[in-house]
């Protein structure tokens, strides 16, 4: 299986990052990238808190 450039950049920092045991936060502007960095995650069974538009008011502001 192929990955994009970007994509595994993203994965060697955040290798490096978890390693230490430090948390990180993904800013997007499109929903689709949200949805490919939610399945990387869930791939890599890493914990994740997504908030964008299509979440509830209360639920948004639960996670936060």
């Amino acid at each position: 299986m192929q990955a994009s450039g970007k994509l595994i950049l993203v994965d060697r920092l955040l290798n490096k990052i978890f390693a230490k045991g430090e948390q990180v936060l993904l800013f997007s502007c499109f929903t689709k990238t949200l949805d490919i960095i939610e399945d990387y995650l869930a791939n890599k069974k890493v914990g994740y808190c997504r908030l964008d538009g299509t979440m509830d008011l209360d639920d948004r502001e639960e996670q936060i």
